[in-house]
């Protein structure tokens, strides 16, 4: 069984490693991350190690420290999944405002632990404009053109979902649009 437990902790990390967002696994009783990718990394400024033994959340979340808390304490207490936009400072100072999206979990000792995927904002809305900026490029239109019953559907569901923050994908047969 150890070899398995071996497999699996493997795997775990090589997968961590390979999500583009950063991630950080909280210890709420202690207050202290208990794991990071190199994405966590990357994005704060700080060696993994200085992460995981000198840094608290509370040193990446030093001027919302009250908002950080009660997302924490909600997502510990409910159990439940939560997103929330905060920002977090990085080692040189500034100021990175960031989507987290947060879940409880448990390790094999029983102990909550609190699972983040914490998105840039300004980085995702910068790819975002890049794309919109690549399609101008690309099709020369904003416009969506057609007048059939079945696209004017399409339109007003796409409207629908115009303000939220989803992506939508939109499928159609080969050859129309």
């Amino acid at each position: 069984m150890p070899e398995n437990n071996d497999y699996y902790r493997h795997e775990y990390h090589a997968l961590l490693e390979q999500i583009p967002s950063a991630v950080f696994v909280i210890d709420p009783a202690q207050n202290k991350l208990v794991d990071v990718n190199s994405a966590a990394s990357d994005m704060l400024g700080y060696a993994r190690s200085d992460l995981l033994s000198s840094i608290s959340p509370f040193d990446i979340h030093p001027h919302e420290v009250d908002d950080f808390i009660e997302f924490t304490r909600h997502v510990e207490q409910k159990g439940e999944f939560k997103t929330e936009d905060l920002s977090c400072m990085t080692a040189d100072g500034r100021v990175v405002p960031v989507r987290v999206n947060a879940v409880v979990t448990k390790d094999p000792m029983g102990r909550k632990l609190i699972r983040a995927i914490v998105v840039d904002v300004a980085r995702e809305a910068a790819f975002r404009q890049a794309l919109n900026d690549e399609i101008r490029l690309q099709y020369g239109t904003d416009e969506k053109i057609g007048n059939s019953r079945a696209w004017q559907g399409v339109l007003e569901k796409i409207q629908l979902v115009a303000p939220t923050n989803s992506l939508v994908l939109i499928r159609g047969e080969t050859g129309t649009g």
